[in-house]
């Protein structure tokens, strides 16, 4: 399996956080839209009418557009859907806190919309309802002048169709961060902390330091470079500095250069630096 087919998961639910976006986007303009609406001489000219109707005949009120509260409901829906746009790219790079952020945001604007969505459907009536009823107690002329200040039909249409596909897109990414998460657990990473963190520094500079004895040639090597004839010449025959050689390598290692002794200190201390590795959790070196 290539790496591009391992992270499909990830390119998923980051194209379903990038949905939020525009899902906020029709959420808050509805919830504008329906304050603006409110707002206006029409909708306060229509309250009066239904009041009137309902005290004469006892017709209760259709669900209308929201108002008040249920209106910055959506707007703040609305502004959650947006923040995907932040979270997305973070969700990508594989930020836990990203991952954790958005998946209990989704949970809550699902929620959210849901329970809005209940709302509007528990009402007792809407407005086609509501013409039969007066049409059935021979009130027509209430019906003309209630379509005069009422507003445009496409703004119910609108809403409804921003709060079920803010719903929706929520619903899809909490399922596939969830799917991510359990499919692809090496992605999302936190930022050490604590004792995990100064146990990475530590890994670091022991990695570090191995890195500079095998690009120097190794522990015999640094022996040698510095004049030497202990252990790494009895091991190795032929040395510089071994009884073979007559003594002359040892001479020769003495006067190799200025740079030398630095060089071989620094990655002495490497070597001391390594003996000093304190164990593992289970007692190992």
């Amino acid at each position: 399996m290539t790496g591009s087919e391992e992270l499909r998961g990830v390119r998923v639910v980051t194209l379903l956080a990038w949905l939020m976006v525009p899902a906020g986007v029709l959420l808050v303009c509805a919830g504008v839209l329906d304050l603006s609406w409110w707002a206006s001489a029409d909708a306060r000219r229509l309250t009066a009418v239904m009041a009137e109707i309902k005290q004469e005949y006892g017709v209760n009120w259709p669900a209308l557009l929201r108002d008040g509260d249920a209106a910055v409901t959506l707007i703040v829906l609305g502004v959650a859907g947006m923040a995907y746009g932040l979270l997305a790219p973070m969700i990508r790079r594989g930020l836990r806190w990203a991952r954790n952020w958005a998946l209990g945001v989704g949970i809550a604007f699902f929620l959210v919309a849901l329970m809005g969505i209940g709302a509007d459907a528990s009402q007792p009536s809407y407005l086609r309802d509501y013409y039969e009823t007066l049409t059935w107690t021979t009130q027509t002329d209430r019906i003309a002048e209630v379509k005069a200040v009422l507003y445009p039909a496409w703004f119910q249409w609108f809403e409804d169709f921003a709060q079920g596909l803010g719903a929706l897109a929520a619903l899809a990414v909490v399922v596939g961060l969830i799917w991510a998460t359990v499919a692809h657990p090496d992605h999302f990473v936190g930022r050490p902390r604590g004792k995990r963190a100064r146990d990475g520094r530590q890994e670091d500079q022991w990695d570090a330091a191995l890195a500079r004895i095998r690009g120097s040639g190794g522990i015999d090597a640094v022996h040698d470079s510095r004049g030497g004839a202990g252990s790494s010449s009895a091991r190795t025959p032929g040395r510089a500095g071994s009884p073979a050689s007559g003594g002359a390598g040892a001479g020769g290692a003495e006067g190799s250069g200025p740079g030398s002794g630095s060089g071989a200190a620094a990655i002495d201390e490497d070597i001391h630096r390594l003996y000093r590795r304190p164990p593992k959790g289970d007692g190992t070196g």
